[in-house]
């Protein structure tokens, strides 16, 4: 076990005992406390919420991680549905061409994912893999917000609420995998990098 505060490994692990290289009273205050207070930390993107999920927590979220991934895809479909049907007046479901976008729109999530995946394997060198990816995973739950779109309407403010709110998530995973004295550095430098990469990306398969 981790403590959450300074991501140091604790040799003596209780989670509600004082931790001995930070001085925090708790090393995991996260196992006393509701699942709803975690959720809230972890929309907020506070850091010691996502090292109790991902470093403390890790192997119960393989299953969470697989469903969130199948969810994300599903609505990233209906989305798209509703938008034909707003656009085009269209009802009718093709089944090829449900086929097809719903590949499109795996292969485009999961190239988000490796994409960052990548450049933080380039930073940090030694990488926690099974974490950084259920992290990564997890971090995409901002495309939730597509519910509102279909609820309030298709404003462009919730899709860059949406957008804002990955990246934040995607920094915060990054940040509660690293070292306690370099991970505002080497986790804004792998952001930065992204967000350009993936603006790059797209702008390239727009042209094309």
């Amino acid at each position: 076990m981790n403590c959450v505060n300074c991501n140091t490994k604790v040799e003596n692990p209780n989670a509600m005992t004082q931790c001995p290289h930070c001085n925090h009273e708790n090393q995991d205050w996260y196992f006393s406390c509701e699942n709803n207070i975690l959720l809230v930390d972890m929309i907020l993107c506070k850091v010691s919420a996502y090292r109790h999920l991902l470093i403390n927590s890790q192997y119960a979220l393989i299953p969470a991680s697989t469903i969130l991934f199948i969810t994300y895809i599903l609505l990233e479909l209906f989305y798209k549905y509703q938008s034909n049907i707003l656009h085009k007046q269209e009802q009718e479901l093709n089944f090829e061409d449900v086929q097809k976008q719903t590949i499109d729109i795996t292969l485009t999530l999961l190239s988000q994912i490796v994409t960052i995946y990548i450049i933080s394997l380039i930073i940090f060198r030694k990488l926690q893999h099974q974490q950084m990816i259920i992290g990564l995973i997890l971090s995409q739950f901002g495309r939730l917000a597509i519910i509102m779109f279909v609820i309030w309407g298709h404003q462009p403010f919730y899709k860059q609420m949406a957008s804002l709110s990955i990246i934040m998530s995607e920094w915060t995973t990054i940040r509660s995998l690293c070292e306690y004295k370099n991970e505002w550095l080497k986790s804004g430098i792998v952001i930065i990098l992204t967000i350009l990469l993936r603006y790059f990306l797209n702008n390239s398969i727009t042209i094309l």
